[in-house]
């Protein structure tokens, strides 16, 4: 009896610590989550959410992100945790949605980060994350009924080829630096007039139905970027938008006036033996800045709005889920 009544006494004082301990993480979570929403308060206060980001709870990784006003759907590239198969879904604002598998030109299963997308016309453009920029078939992706769609061309970009949009008759392609793991050719890497260390660049390619898969694969403009950028896009009214984001400097949007800074060519870049304009894109001409949540991914202009994607609340990430980065948000223009 005795022995039962010590056992009794120091399963409770257990139970008590257990308790304890319980409580203190669940104060100590609720304090970080608590502190992390104060610091995004501008972003919920200014942004709207618009809908779930789909498949997440099948693994996918959503990285480049454009709008169809022709179709008005939106397109999302990326992967799939762990197969790192290549994919891309059709969404429409409703949130309904299609999810394809992208095939090589032999017909495998692609195997790429995918961290962008832009459509023109009858072609989309892919960002492989590997110097590629995959071409597919915009009616044959749109209006297919499988849920496969076939790489019909590529081609090398001359940097990494880490996202890209279409704006335009043009398409941007830039890539994304980051300390030791992400590095960018050397040559890519410059101090801008002001004093500011980029460490990527962009490059543009002009877009005609002319040329093959659509797109002249010589670019003709160069710009030098900040490190971080994982998306972009060009407004209507001449502004530039980066979407900037590492896992310990969080994740920002830069509005740049592009207008200024392409209006006087500021240096040359050689590439594969040819001049083209470069153009810098630095603290001189950045307008504003914005501070996202977590993880962002690919931006996209729809409705005089910024839609933004992101990646934090994926398996791979999960905590994004704390903050409600399961969703796309959409920010206003000014």
């Amino acid at each position: 009896m005795l022995i039962n009544m010590k056992r009794m006494q120091i399963n409770k004082r257990f139970l008590n610590r257990l308790l304890i301990i319980i409580l203190s993480i669940f104060t100590l979570l609720s304090a970080v989550i608590i502190g992390l929403r104060f610091n995004y308060r501008y972003f919920y206060k200014t942004a709207q959410r618009e809908f779930l980001i789909p498949a997440l709870s099948g693994g996918f990784v959503p990285q480049g992100f454009t709008y169809s006003e022709k179709e008005y759907i939106f397109l999302i590239s990326g992967y799939i945790t762990g197969s790192k198969e290549a994919k891309v879904i059709i969404t429409k604002p409703d949130g309904s949605y299609r999810i394809l598998t992208v095939l090589d030109e032999q017909g495998k299963v692609l195997i790429s980060h995918m961290g962008g997308i832009g459509i023109y016309e009858e072609y989309v453009y892919m960002a492989g994350c590997n110097g590629i920029c995959y071409v597919l078939s915009s009616e044959e992706l749109i209006h297919g009924d499988s849920d496969k769609i076939s790489v019909m061309g590529s081609f090398k970009t001359g940097n990494e080829a880490s996202f890209c949009f279409v704006s335009e008759n043009s398409l941007y392609v830039g890539e994304y630096y980051y300390n030791i793991k992400f590095k960018t050719d050397e040559a890519h890497q410059m101090t801008t007039p002001t004093g500011d260390a980029n460490k990527a660049l962009m490059l543009r390619f002009e877009l005609d139905q002319e040329y093959p898969l659509g797109v002249d694969t010589s670019p003709d403009m160069a710009l030098s970027t900040t490190g971080r950028i994982q998306g972009g896009c060009l407004t209507n009214n001449g502004t530039m938008v980066l979407s900037a984001s590492s896992i310990f400097q969080g994740s920002q949007l830069y509005y740049y006036d592009y207008i200024t800074i392409v209006s006087e060519v500021a240096d040359i870049f050689e590439i594969e033996g040819r001049a083209i304009p470069l153009y810098y894109l630095d603290n001189d001409n950045l307008i504003e800045t914005i501070s996202v949540l977590p993880k962002s991914e690919g931006i996209t202009v729809c409705n005089d709005n910024i839609y933004i994607v992101f990646e934090s609340a994926t398996r791979r990430f999960k905590y994004g889920k704390l903050l409600d980065a399961q969703y796309v948000y959409s920010l206003p223009l000014d």
